[in-house]
């Protein structure tokens, strides 16, 4: 099983101490199916994150949450893709991407597009193609920094990855993976 931690922004007016990521994080990565990583997400994930799951039996989810509530968001035509902003439609009103990421709506779009555009004939090049797509540089797919954003909200990206949960395969580009190859790993 594989498992995505994605940052998303809302506001802190339902704020509740909660159990921090670091603790549920580990536990719903050892767990044996996608649907009992689920239920550890869906009781103990709230607040600032989206988690992306894919077990190597082909099934993929995605969960957001807020300080109060979560909703589980399911693929559409086997594609399940996310950003920096909510999707859940009643977690839209508290989002706070648009402040400091607000290019999170055309690199979740983008991604979409060119998803769509390869629909069925998906390989991991072509993976790795999207994820360096340079569409709207710098504040493409994956990120390069950017001297024009306010530097509390300049991000760049760190590590592009790629997930095969059903060949135990994942493949890494550290930093941007433009400048960078993946590497393979296996389990």
């Amino acid at each position: 099983m594989g498992i995505c931690a994605n940052s998303t922004l809302t506001p802190a007016d339902n704020f509740k101490l909660n159990i921090p990521v670091a603790c549920y994080l580990p536990k719903a990565m050892r767990q044996k199916t996608i649907g009992d990583a689920l239920s550890v997400l869906c009781q103990a994930a709230r607040g600032v994150g989206y988690y992306h799951l894919a077990s190597a039996e082909g099934d993929i989810v995605g969960i957001e949450s807020v300080f109060d509530d979560f909703n589980i968001i399911y693929p559409e035509r086997d594609i399940l893709v996310h950003s920096n902003h909510y999707v859940t439609e009643r977690f839209k009103k508290g989002d706070l991407a648009y402040m400091g990421i607000a290019d999170s709506y055309q690199r979740l779009d983008r991604m979409k597009r060119l998803m769509e555009m390869e629909y069925g004939d998906l390989t991991v090049e072509k993976l790795m193609a999207i994820l360096a797509d340079h569409n709207d540089y710098p504040l493409s797919i994956y990120r390069h920094y950017d001297p024009e954003t306010p530097r509390l909200f300049n991000a760049e990206t760190l590590v592009s990855y790629i997930m095969i949960p059903e060949e135990q395969q994942i493949f890494i580009s550290y930093g941007a993976p433009c400048q960078n190859e993946y590497i393979e790993y296996r389990l």
